[in-house]
């Protein structure tokens, strides 16, 4: 119940496929925690070695974890799988 302290952790991941277009295109994904929980931490990961992680940042009132994705590649428009981590749990 969070009372005196962190309880009810657990960890939720989300994957999801993005579109960036080339030469420096960004774009966003994000996971939310359950009804109630806040986010403690979290992390990203993308399928592609051209993207690059611009945003690793709570959001949302520290409900949500938010990253935001790169593409390095110079000419070719990239539809990575992303995948963001947030741990979050309840917090007296």
């Amino acid at each position: 119940d969070g009372t005196n302290g962190i309880s009810g952790y657990e960890r939720i991941e989300e994957s999801e496929v993005i579109s960036l277009p080339a030469n420096g295109g960004s774009g966003f994904s994000s996971v939310d925690c359950p009804s109630g929980k806040v986010v403690f931490g979290g992390g990203c990961s993308a399928s592609f070695l051209a993207i690059g992680m611009h945003t690793s940042a709570p959001a949302v009132n520290n409900t949500r974890w938010r990253c935001g994705f790169i593409n390095h590649h110079s000419t070719l428009a990239l539809n990575p799988t992303v995948t963001v981590y947030a741990v979050c749990g309840l917090a007296q």
